[in-house]
């Protein structure tokens, strides 16, 4: 008898979940939605310059790029004297991360340098992928 008192209220129980799930779902899809133009535009605020991911193949991630991308900001922070700043994104569980840039603290000609500089610097390094004008993998 305490068996089926169990299984009675253990199934009330998900059912009162579950209604709620539905509600709440309901409710959502009952607001307001944007015109198409506000959700078609590009999210500038996701928006980056440069996007240097770190990618591993089974093996971790390159240990020795991280050191060399470091170098690259600092030349340039010194040469301009101004400090380029940069997002981390981890997403990988062998210590896949994205950096990314937005270079709003460079001019454009600067902008197409410094990529270039860091494109220059990780030559040969199969596991550093680079992005242009891109929006992050993640919001942040």
């Amino acid at each position: 008898m305490q068996l089926i008192q169990l299984l009675i209220i253990s199934s009330l129980a998900i059912a009162a979940c579950g209604s709620s799930e539905k509600t709440a779902k309901q409710e959502k899809s009952s607001e307001p939605t944007t015109n198409s133009t506000t959700m078609t535009a590009p999210n500038q605020e996701n928006k980056y310059r440069l996007i240097v991911s770190f990618i591993s193949i089974g093996e971790g991630t390159d240990p020795d790029a991280r050191k060399i991308m470091d170098g690259v900001i600092e030349k340039w922070n010194q040469k301009t004297g101004k400090s380029i700043e940069m997002v981390a994104m981890p997403w990988g569980r062998e210590g896949e991360v994205d950096f990314c840039f937005r270079l709003n603290e460079l001019s454009t000609d600067d902008q197409v340098t410094f990529v270039k500089d860091l494109k220059k610097s990780m030559e040969g390094r199969n596991l550093i992928q680079f992005a242009e004008n891109q929006e992050g993998r993640f919001k942040n």
